[in-house]
């Protein structure tokens, strides 16, 4: 798998406080923006979420993406509530994050998220945070992709948000989400980021195969 050094990585802090680690990814020989664009959708974990890829059968789609740190994926597809003509996918993800540090503990994610609008060249992952009596309505992290097509292959941009754009009370919420990321996830931001190069790396193993194999247009001559 890709090693970090392989990414241009980035820190910064917004206007509002919030945390980003944008990540530029080296191109993904083989693949294209409409293969990722399928990929992440709801329809191929929907309609075959046992798959034959790489001369193996039967296996669970998600662990072609990161044999190592995918556990589960479970998809439910719905409506867009901030633009309701685009859909939704409202997903359970479960991840093992490693630690790039012997000193700092490993990371497990198993949480609903909200990912948002897969039909274009962006795909936008939130982590609603509860209101108690309101639902899940303050946004405190969101990781945000961005796919173009290149001649050496699918150029990926990634960033991890770690914030709130709420006005009103983004400053404040957003001093609070640092220090909890410093104190009770220190390393977080480096172990999401090497997972996030090895599993955008992996594409060119297994995705042109999956999508020559189960996408209707998939086949000799389909890009």
């Amino acid at each position: 798998m890709r090693c970090p050094d392989t990414a241009g990585i980035y820190d910064y802090f917004d206007l509002f406080g919030a945390y980003h680690r944008r990540i530029v990814h080296a191109p993904v020989p083989g693949v294209t923006v409409n293969m990722a664009r399928w990929f992440v959708g709801p329809f191929l974990p929907l309609l075959s979420p046992l798959i034959n890829c790489m001369g193996r059968k039967m296996e669970y789609w998600y662990h072609c993406w990161h044999p190592i740190d995918h556990i589960a994926l479970i998809p439910f597809p719905g409506a867009s509530p901030d633009v309701p003509t685009l859909p939704a996918i409202y997903v359970r993800i479960w991840e093992h994050y490693r630690s790039t540090n012997k000193t700092v503990p490993d990371f497990e994610l198993n949480m609903p998220m909200q990912a948002m609008d897969p039909t274009f060249n962006q795909y936008q992952v939130r982590v609603p945070f509860p209101i108690p009596g309101k639902g899940p309505g303050i946004i405190l992290s969101a990781f945000n992709s961005l796919y173009e097509d290149t001649p050496e292959g699918l150029k990926v941009t990634t960033e991890f948000i770690v914030g709130s754009d709420q006005p009103g009370i983004n400053v404040p919420l957003n001093l609070i989400a640092e220090s909890i990321i410093q104190n009770q996830f220190y390393g977080l931001s480096d172990q999401v980021a090497r997972h996030s190069i090895e599993e955008w790396g992996n594409m060119q193993y297994f995705l042109p195969e999956l999508y020559a194999r189960y996408h209707p247009f998939g086949g000799p001559g389909g890009k």
